[in-house]
């Protein structure tokens, strides 16, 4: 039957994944739109759990297209993979993008427990990413068999509504809710 594709409005801290993914700014703060809504009901062990990250790495700064994993803990029950989708600038790069899922993805295949993903989408809130071109990326992604569900959530009505109508244009390929 393969894994569906799914597109839906609403807020991501209401998802209940086995995978979240959402943009991150090169300091993994929890500051604005899904990040800023996590922080909100997860409050400061995830921001402490993403600056271990980050120090783990040694660098006082992420760059574009890094991706930090973060495991579950006890206020969220789900692996975390947070993108630095935008640099300082708010510059993203669909290559950039479409690398860091291929690879979250290719993960996600390694862990036989994960069979639902979400993901934001990556760097169209600070980034200057247009949600169309996150839509195309994210519809035509190559998938591991073992997903159940590959779920793009999506807060704003109107992103919500020019995401639909990218996925139109494309031919259905997700579902919409």
């Amino acid at each position: 039957m393969g894994t569906r594709r799914i597109i839906r409005q609403g807020d991501v801290a209401d998802a209940t994944p086995d995978v979240l993914i959402f943009s991150t700014n090169e300091h993994l703060f929890l500051s604005g739109g899904a990040g800023a809504s996590l922080l909100g009901v997860h409050g400061d062990p995830l921001q402490r759990a993403r600056q271990r990250a980050l120090a783990a790495s040694g660098a006082k700064v992420a760059l574009r297209g890094s991706v930090f994993e973060i495991g579950p803990a006890e206020t969220w029950p789900f692996r975390i993979f947070a993108v630095v989708a935008a640099n300082g600038f708010y510059e993203t790069s669909k290559d950039d993008t479409r690398e860091a899922l291929e690879g979250i993805l290719r993960r996600c295949g390694e862990l036989p427990e994960v069979k639902r993903v979400v993901t934001t989408a990556l760097g169209t809130g600070y980034g200057n990413m247009e949600i169309e071109d996150f839509v195309e990326i994210f519809c035509s992604l190559s998938l591991p068999e073992s997903l159940d569900e590959f779920e793009l959530m999506i807060h704003g009505e109107v992103f919500f509504r020019y995401a639909c109508a990218k996925n139109q244009e494309l031919g259905d390929p997700a579902e919409v809710f």
